[in-house]
């Protein structure tokens, strides 16, 4: 079976719904995406259309949502038929139409003297990435077909929370800053939401000083709920580097136009794709405006010189070890995320009756600001074992009872089984130790990377 070169990133097609536009010999297209890269045909791995060839040939999976893809990486069946491959391409995008979606590069050839083919595709984005022979008369089988995107590209952080805000007026104590407190509970008694004077002011506005440019993805309101919902109708949203005060900001650029939030609905969601600014606002048009605002998300892919995962290569630590090096507390920290135990890519706490409370932990040398976890857990078996798991960051030494003092991030987590990796939002905890704990006792912990950032 081909052991593939690790690469930084998660395979998000694993086991995800995959299609073709034929299928022949039993060579179903979930074949594909079911984490087993043995590449002859008797291994029941590949997949295959129709046997008579037909035109276009097309194999896609759908990934549930969209993702940056930095690489796709094709197994080729090697017990015969290896040109049959040549030429393909490779679709990514936002269409379930597939081959209506951009192309990543052109005609791609794979070496047939090589059992498959990472093609660089530099994070183009799409939920569909599809793989199609152009021209007639065409077979089409793939043995195994990885999706690589790095994990924080997938997770839009909040760059708005608890960052510097600002209004035009303040009524009833509804200072600006509960917008961006974190608490999006919409109701005035709760102490979360914004107001603006009591008797209305033209073009009443909020604005947030993000501190440096960021490119806005989205922009998430919550609405007041306990009254008033309609008075945000209609706003604007302005983005840019032009401020501080109100009136430069309402000069940036718009996000749209006149926007309106569906009254029967708690929040909105504002798409921006990617306009840059430092100041993002949210105005009222109009005379006797009031402004009530109960949180505000700005939502941002990080650039690539924001996404570093700090734990890389850096000194961890467990409870136990099964297994030797096989099952190193440094196999979570070491850039590979092959999912397999077996392959010696994987941690391994005391196996046989497991342990109670098993921890690993990362030291990453100073504090950081933690803003996202990302934990790629075992394949081959035992996907179970993980549930539930906390995560602890904090400053205190690097002993399991001591990294269980620090504060938790969120509570009892759960990975969903189906799925090879989970993103944990840390919301910028600081700490130099990161710590994973299986709670309860008898308790076996396994994992194949953990990604911080």
């Amino acid at each position: 079976m081909p052991v593939l070169s690790p690469v930084v990133g998660v395979n998000v097609a694993l086991r995800k719904p995959a299609f073709q536009t034929s299928t022949a010999w039993g060579g179903a297209a979930g074949r594909a995406v079911d984490g087993n890269t043995a590449a002859d045909w008797d291994s029941a791995s590949c997949t295959h259309t129709a046997d008579h060839g037909e035109e276009n040939a097309t194999w896609w999976v759908d990934l549930g949502q969209s993702y940056a893809v930095d690489s796709v990486v094709i197994v080729n069946r090697q017990d015969c038929c290896r040109d049959r491959l040549n030429p393909f391409n490779i679709h990514i995008g936002d269409s379930d139409q597939v081959s209506t979606n951009p192309k990543c590069g052109g005609d791609h050839h794979i070496d047939v003297n090589q059992s498959s083919i990472s093609v660089s595709c530099q994070g183009m984005r799409g939920r569909y990435v599809g793989v199609r022979l152009p021209g007639p008369s065409r077979i089409l089988t793939l043995c195994e077909v990885q999706i690589l995107s790095e994990s924080l590209y997938s997770v839009a952080v909040n760059v708005a929370l608890r960052k510097p805000a600002f209004q035009t007026s303040t009524g009833s104590g509804g200072a600006a800053g509960r917008a961006v407190d974190g608490n999006t509970a919409a109701y005035w008694a709760s102490g979360s939401c914004t107001h603006t004077a009591g008797h209305g002011e033209d073009n009443a506005t909020w604005w947030v000083d993000l501190a440096q440019s960021y490119a806005v993805d989205s922009v998430v309101i919550v609405n007041r709920q306990d009254c008033c919902r309609d008075r945000l109708n209609p706003f604007n949203i302005h983005i840019g580097d032009s401020g501080p005060d109100s009136d430069q900001v309402s000069t940036n650029p718009q996000c749209g136009g006149d926007h309106h939030i569906d009254v029967t609905q708690p929040s909105i969601s504002v798409s921006c794709q990617g306009m840059r600014g430092r100041y993002v606002a949210v105005r009222l048009p109009g005379p006797s405006r009031i402004l009530s605002l109960c949180e505000v998300r700005i939502l941002s892919f990080p650039s690539p010189a924001e996404r570093v995962n700090v734990a890389l290569g850096r000194p961890a630590f467990q409870t136990s070890t099964y297994g030797g090096e096989d099952g190193a507390a440094s196999n979570a920290v070491d850039g590979n995320t092959d999912p397999n135990f077996n392959h010696g890519f994987c941690t391994h706490t005391a196996g046989g009756l497991g342990e109670d409370n098993p921890v690993w932990g990362v030291n990453l040398g100073e504090a950081y600001a933690v803003h996202t976890v990302v934990i790629v857990n075992r394949q081959d078996c035992c996907r179970d074992r993980i549930n539930p798991f906390n995560i602890h960051i904090g400053d205190s030494e690097p002993d399991s009872d001591q990294v269980r003092s620090n504060p938790k991030c969120g509570g009892d987590h759960h990975i969903d089984v189906t799925q090879p990796s989970i993103v944990i939002q840390c919301q910028g905890m600081k700490g130099r130790y990161v710590a994973v704990r299986l709670p309860g006792p008898s308790r076996m912990l396994s994992m194949c990377e953990v990604q911080v950032f």
